[in-house]
């Protein structure tokens, strides 16, 4: 099981920092080989990103992620010019039968001149999660209460992205989390004892789950 240390978004397209990106969260059928990716500079100064995939996979139930040519973006370093938009092409290889997940990181190069500069420089960090998902595909949720904490497996076949969370007089607004497919989500809540059932979004659809 892990514990809750997640952050993405849930925007399309997203805009941070003076860039917006789209798409941001993506869900491709298993035949999408070819694609974009589109990066718009909304600063007043040229940027320069380079564009990763990590494979987002379960490894002894902890989550891992490893960089991998089953995407490959081209160009994968760009720069863009204030106002412009930029649309980066991307091939995806190594299909599979059951469904994929990979984060796309997209990171701001700093100008060199500019890192000579003195104080804190803030570049612009973006992690996105693409699925290739087969048709049918879907999570399994069970929601369990272990050591003072509220525990969500996923069973399923699909990546459960969970948002909005009651759990008794307890409310997470937006998202919450991403549960892979067998993979166990640890969640502390401030209540001292176990609700008898929460109530998540999954994948944008409203569930009630009893806490076992």
């Amino acid at each position: 099981m892990r514990k809750l240390l997640l952050a993405a978004t849930l925007a399309l397209p997203l805009a941070s920092h003076a860039v917006e990106v789209s798409p941001v969260v993506a869900i491709y059928s298993p035949s999408q080989k070819i694609g974009v990716l589109s990066i718009t500079n909304t600063d007043s100064t040229p940027k320069t990103y380079q564009v990763f995939a990590d494979a987002w996979t379960i490894e002894n139930g902890k989550q891992t992620r490893r960089e991998t040519d089953d995407i490959r973006f081209a160009p994968s370093l760009i720069t863009v010019q204030p106002g412009k938009r930029q649309v980066i092409r991307y091939l995806k290889s190594n299909p599979a039968a059951s469904e994929q997940a990979y984060r796309i990181r997209i990171q701001e190069i700093l100008d060199p001149e500019v890192a000579k500069l003195p104080g804190l420089h803030q570049t612009v960090k973006i992690d996105s999660p693409w699925f290739w998902r087969p048709k049918g595909a879907q999570p399994q949720l069970s929601a369990s209460w272990q050591g003072g904490s509220l525990v969500i497996q996923n069973t399923g076949s699909a990546t459960a992205q969970l948002t909005n969370l009651t759990a008794g007089p307890e409310n997470r607004s937006g998202l919450v989390g991403y549960v892979l497919p067998t993979e166990a989500l640890e969640l502390p809540l401030k209540a001292k004892s176990p609700p008898s059932a929460i109530r998540v979004v999954v994948n944008g659809v409203v569930q009630e789950l009893a806490v076992r």
